[in-house]
């Protein structure tokens, strides 16, 4: 959260491990779509730019620079806003497969 309490930046990490191994996992699969489908929203859709950087671990993590600084767009805030509203969802339905964790505003990152 960046110093308006507004996402600036996120982190996705792990599997949810819902399923027997080698099975496909529809919530790992639905976390793993709302991530990235903020990034692509972000890069298509609004001026701000944002780094990120994953791996077949489950790892994503991304950062939007501009709202480090509190300066992105209404519609990068609208995007995380859903990114967020998405997450809670899911982890209000499957509590023990999914957490969303806020921190709070801070000037450090990976991804400045």
């Amino acid at each position: 959260m960046n110093s308006r309490n507004k996402v600036q930046s996120f982190v996705i990490s792990g599997h949810t491990e819902s399923v027997p191994a080698g099975q496909a996992d529809p919530i790992c699969a639905a976390v793993s779509f709302l991530g990235q489908n903020s990034i692509n929203g972000i890069e298509a859709l609004t001026p701000d730019a944002i780094r990120y950087k994953a791996n077949d671990d489950g790892y994503l993590e991304a950062a939007v620079p501009a709202a480090a600084r509190a300066e992105e767009s209404e519609k990068t805030d609208l995007i995380l806003d859903l990114l967020v509203l998405g997450l809670e969802s899911l982890a209000t339905q499957y509590s023990r497969f999914v957490k969303v964790i806020k921190v709070p505003y801070n000037r450090g990152g990976a991804l400045k």
